[in-house]
């Protein structure tokens, strides 16, 4: 379909789930990804750019996983980073 978006392919229910993850998670957008690669499909954005601080402190702009599981245990992850460098 030649006006169809990335959204238009993921269904109904998992809309709601990615939604619900990024409700648990505040400050990151949480996407499906179906026609990426298996260990990419799920992906988490940061939504304000990230500092030239923040980056060589290692923060990550996006995080990517095969699951929504998986997804969640790597956005548990950075946020206690960012929580123990004070972001």
């Amino acid at each position: 379909m030649p006006n169809s978006t990335v959204l238009d392919a993921v269904p109904p229910g998992l809309r709601t789930l990615t939604h619900i993850v990024g409700l648990h998670y505040p400050g990151w957008v949480v996407r499906l990804l179906p026609r990426a690669i298996p260990e990419r499909q799920w992906v988490a954005y940061d939504r304000a750019p990230l500092t030239a601080e923040e980056i060589a402190c290692g923060f990550r702009a996006a995080l990517f996983a095969p699951t929504v599981a998986a997804l969640e245990l790597s956005l548990a992850a950075e946020s206690a980073y960012r929580e123990r460098a004070g972001r």
